[in-house]
């Protein structure tokens, strides 16, 4: 529930999730872990963006499992608090980005959501 409503906000449409959407999927990063740098292009080539949302409060630099995105000209750290979200822009930037290792004994919680040219348009067509 807390899913759909923070979409709808984003869309300022309602979403009906039945339909069209991977309706998001927990990344769970334990002391220690990461993601090397990579991109999220598919072989369909049909991603257009990936909405990110941070399930912890407080996260601080210094406690590491940043998303570490790499544009044409920045590097950008981003530090994965609760307040936070994320939305990768796929079909035309594409940019790497990485997780870096979680330094911290709290285990750092996400969800993220790919959205393709379908779930898009699906969205859009309840406004």
């Amino acid at each position: 529930k807390v899913y759909r409503s923070i979409l709808e906000t984003i869309f300022n449409t309602p979403i009906d999730s039945k339909h069209y959407l991977n309706f998001g999927h927990i990344n769970v990063y334990p002391k220690n872990s990461f993601i090397t740098k990579h991109s999220d292009e598919t072989k369909e080539k049909d991603r257009l963006f990936t909405t990110l949302f941070f399930l912890n409060a407080n996260r601080k630099y210094e406690d590491g499992s940043l998303l570490k995105v790499y544009t044409n000209e920045n590097v950008v750290d981003i530090v994965p608090d609760f307040n936070t979200i994320v939305v990768l822009e796929n079909k035309i930037y594409n940019y790497s980005h990485e997780v870096t290792e979680n330094l911290s004994d709290n285990i750092r919680y996400s969800i993220y959501t790919p959205f393709n040219d379908e779930s898009y348009l699906k969205i859009i067509e309840n406004k």
